[in-house]
């Protein structure tokens, strides 16, 4: 046996063996060399083509499918409901369509972040933490208020949620503990007239004194 042989696919033989041998690459590239344990080269031929459809052929990596924001806005949009399975009122409708007017300028081409798929995967830009960040300062430069940002980053979240939910999507949500904090309220202090208004409106009127006791209070009688 010339050693070309074991370096060919194939079947050779040894001396002093009566066995053939077979020679193939694996999946990963790795050529492998064993006996077939047969002297017969037809019966030899069919275990090596066993071994090459089970061993050597490379198995495709499972396909990512990666969702982009425009998909998931409109499933969104075109589901009608509310997480909690109402359906959204007609002022609801148009609240979440501007929020998602004004995200879509921002995320419009973005792709979503999809659980356990690494960040060079992905074709394009990525909708991750880092975006959202970007995106509340740049709403914030352009005077939006933080309860405006919350909304729309809601918007965004709800329909993360329920992609997943029923969909089975797999989306990371990026927007959580990235929302702009809740606003307290407006504070106003009151004036000094009101404040006594207010302290005069819980006064407690006196009690009507009692005959046998003008000066108020218990006299000891039944």
């Amino acid at each position: 046996m010339s050693k070309r042989a074991a370096d060919r696919d194939g079947l050779y033989r040894v001396p002093n063996s009566p066995y053939w041998r077979c020679s193939f690459v694996d999946a990963t590239g790795k050529r492998i060399r064993r006996s077939t344990g047969e002297t017969d080269k037809v019966k030899a031929k069919l275990i090596l083509a066993d071994w090459v459809s089970r061993d050597g052929k490379k198995q495709e990596a499972p396909r990512t499918i990666l969702r982009s924001f425009e998909e998931l806005m409109l499933g969104y949009l075109n589901n009608g409901r509310t997480l909690k399975g109402r359906l959204r009122s007609s002022r609801t409708l148009e609240r979440d369509e501007g929020c998602i007017a004004a995200l879509n300028q921002q995320f419009g081409a973005y792709l979503l972040q999809m659980d356990g798929v690494a960040e060079d995967a992905y074709p394009g830009e990525v909708l991750n933490g880092a975006a959202v960040l970007v995106y509340v300062e740049k709403r914030r430069l352009a005077n939006v208020g933080d309860s405006a940002i919350r909304r729309e980053l809601a918007v965004l979240g709800a329909a993360i949620t329920g992609a997943n939910a029923q969909l089975h999507w797999g989306i990371v949500d990026p927007t959580r503990h990235r929302k702009p904090p809740q606003s307290e309220g407006r504070l106003r202090w009151i004036t000094i007239d009101e404040a006594l208004n207010c302290i005069g409106a819980l006064s407690i009127p006196p009690a009507t004194a009692n005959p046998r006791n003008p000066k108020g209070g218990c006299d000891g009688s039944l």
